[in-house]
C-alpha cells in the first residue's frame, strides 16, 4: 500500500487479516451495498475499509492474476476479486474527515483520503487494461494524456450512459433467468467447488466493465475535488479573512433568501402565482399545426389531384390517337343511331306527368 493511503487507512486495525479471503470480500462487499443505499455508518465504512485493505493482500500474496494473462485464463470465481480495488476506492471517498489521520486541518485530511482512493482506482484500471477487460471507449480515456475538449467529453458521457443501461439491463435479465431456474451459488464464501454458468461469467465481466467507467467518473471528480482543495487557505486564515456574520448581515439574508423563494415559486406568493396558472387554462384542445402548415398541406393535396387529372386526360388523348378515322367516323355515327332509338322510344313530354294527355 502506498504512503497516502496508508496514512489514510491509520486507526484501522487489521486484526481480521487472517480470516478466509472470500469472508473479506463478503463483507467489505455488503458495506459497499448497505453504503450505496446510506444506511451505513461511518464505523461500518473503516472496518470494511479494513476487510477490502485485507482482502487486496490476501489476492496479491495468493497471486491469483497475472498481467500476462488473457480474460479467459481467470476463472469465474476468482473475477469477483477484480474489483476489490474498486470497491475500496469507493469506501475511502466516504470516509468522513474526521475518521481519516489526525491532520490539523480537515482539507488536507481529506486530500489524503483522495489520493488513497485515487491510487486504488488507478491500480484497478491499469490491471484490467493489461488483462483486456476495459472497453475501447475507456481504453481510450484511460490512455489519454491532454485534457479533452467539452463537447468529446459530452459524447464519452452519453456513451458511458448508454452503456451501462445495457449492462444493467442485461444484469436484471440473467437475474430474472436464475431465479427462474431456481438456482441457487449462496450469499456467503465460496466453501467448495460450484458450478458456474456461462451467464455467471457474463455477469461479473459486465459489472468489472460498468466498473471501469465508474472508475474514470470518479478520476475526474478526484481532481476537480483535490483543485478545490488546494486553493482553499488554512481554516486559521479563512477565520482570519472571512469573519462571521452581523445580526443585520444575518437579517438582510433571511429576508433576500424569501424574495428569491418568491421569485423562483416558492412561498406564498409563488403558490398563489401556480393555483392561479393551473386555474387559467384554456378549455378548448390546441391546435396542432398553424394555418401556414395546414396550407402547404392543401397545396400539395391540389396539386396531386391536378397531376392524377392530366396524367388521366394524357391517357385518354393517347388512346384516341391510337384510332383510325374510320373507327372514329363509325364510333359517332353509332352514337347518333342510338340517341335516336332513346328519342324513339321516349317521346318529349314522356317525363312530365302534367303533359301526359299531349301524348294521348
Amino acid at each position: 500500500m502506498a504512503e497516502a493511503l496508508g496514512a489514510a487507512m491509520q486507526g484501522c486495525e487489521l486484526e481480521d487479516s487472517q480470516m478466509p479471503l472470500a469472508v473479506l470480500y463478503e463483507r467489505g462487499k455488503r458495506v459497499h451495498d448497505q453504503m450505496e443505499s446510506g444506511s451505513s455508518t461511518q464505523e461500518d465504512i473503516r472496518s470494511a475499509a479494513t476487510n477490502l485493505q485485507n482482502c487486496k493482500v490476501a489476492v496479491e500474496r495468493l497471486a491469483l492474476f497475472s498481467r500476462n494473462e488473457d480474460p479467459d485464463d481467470i476463472a469465474t470465481g476468482d473475477l469477483k476479486f477484480l474489483l476489490v480495488p474498486f470497491y475500496l476506492g469507493e469506501v475511502l471517498l466516504q470516509l468522513q474527515a474526521a475518521d481519516v489521520v489526525t491532520f490539523a486541518s480537515s482539507s488536507a485530511s481529506r486530500t489524503v483520503t483522495l489520493k488513497g482512493a485515487k491510487q486504488e482506482f488507478k491500480e484497478f484500471l491499469s490491471v484490467c487494461d493489461d488483462i483486456d477487460l476495459l472497453s475501447a471507449l475507456d481504453q481510450r480515456a484511460f490512455h489519454r494524456e491532454e485534457p479533452t475538449d467539452a463537447n468529446t467529453k459530452r459524447n464519452e458521457k452519453i456513451a458511458h450512459f448508454k452503456r451501462d443501461k445495457e449492462i444493467k439491463q442485461r444484469l436484471a435479465d440473467i437475474e430474472a433467468k436464475e431465479k427462474g431456474t431456481m438456482k441457487d451459488f449462496g450469499e456467503g464464501e465460496d466453501t467448495g467447488e460450484v458450478d458456474y454458468s456461462e451467464d455467471d461469467r457474463e455477469a461479473w465481466l459486465l459489472r468489472i466493465e460498468m466498473a471501469g467507467s465508474a472508475t474514470l467518473a470518479h478520476l475526474e471528480m478526484i481532481e476537480t475535488e483535490t483543485q478545490i482543495l488546494a486553493s482553499m487557505p488554512p481554516p486559521s486564515e479563512r477565520s482570519k479573512e472571512a469573519p462571521g456574520p452581523t445580526p443585520e448581515q444575518m437579517l438582510v439574508t433571511a429576508a433576500l433568501r424569501e424574495a428569491t423563494r418568491s421569485l423562483q415559486g416558492g412561498g406564498e406568493r409563488g403558490e398563489r402565482d401556480r393555483i392561479r396558472d393551473e386555474v387559467f387554462r384554456p378549455t378548448h384542445t390546441m391546435h396542432t399545426m398553424s394555418v401556414e402548415e395546414f396550407g402547404e398541406i392543401e397545396c400539395a393535396e391540389m396539386m396531386e389531384r391536378s397531376a392524377e387529372q392530366t396524367k388521366r386526360a394524357a391517357k385518354k388523348a393517347a388512346k384516341e390517337a391510337e384510332r383510325s378515322q374510320e373507327d372514329v367516323e363509325h364510333m359517332a355515327l353509332m352514337k347518333a343511331r342510338y340517341w335516336d332509338d332513346f328519342k324513339d322510344d321516349n317521346p318529349s313530354g314522356m317525363g312530365n306527368s302534367k303533359l301526359a294527355h299531349v301524348v294521348d
